[in-house]
């Protein structure tokens, strides 16, 4: 059909119609959008960023009442637990099986390992678990976003 669609760091996701001309600018909530692309079918438009599980939530809310309770009870436990201030073998057990559940655990695993030029032992582990964290964000998002987009 000849549209492209774009995204840069202006956080904006535009929708170009194949003659150049701008057919629709749409803000992209929180972090700057690294990827942007159709559906197969070009009835959807999906943009990647970090925040992307937060997005495919955005995508059920019909205020912003509930991004409080994401900060409050998701987004402050996952970076006090993740690692990154401290070893998690710190941490009570119970802490530690919370925060090896967390994606950001790994990441900072897999960090520190490429920094020092060593691989971790777990690093396969770690890439699995990040991959499960990015294909259940991805499947949450095309469930809700088309719904949310058909209202």
């Amino acid at each position: 059909d000849g549209q492209l669609v774009t995204c840069g760091r202006n956080n904006d996701v535009t929708l170009w119609d194949s003659n150049g001309g701008k057919k629709r600018s749409m803000e992209n909530p929180g972090e700057l959008p690294l990827r942007v692309a159709f559906t197969e079918d070009a009835k959807l438009i999906f943009a990647a960023n970090f925040e992307g599980n937060i997005f495919a939530f955005t995508a059920t809310q019909r205020k912003d009442k509930g991004f409080p309770t994401i900060g409050r009870f998701i987004i402050t436990p996952l970076f006090l637990l993740g690692g990154v201030f401290f070893p998690i073998a710190q941490l009570p057990p119970i802490a530690q099986g919370i925060a090896w559940a967390t994606p950001l655990a790994h990441s900072v695993v897999l960090s520190r390992s490429l920094a020092i030029g060593g691989m971790n032992p777990s690093a396969l582990i770690d890439v699995a678990v990040l991959a499960a964290y990015a294909t259940l964000g991805i499947i949450a998002a095309s469930i809700t976003l088309p719904r949310r987009l058909v209202r």
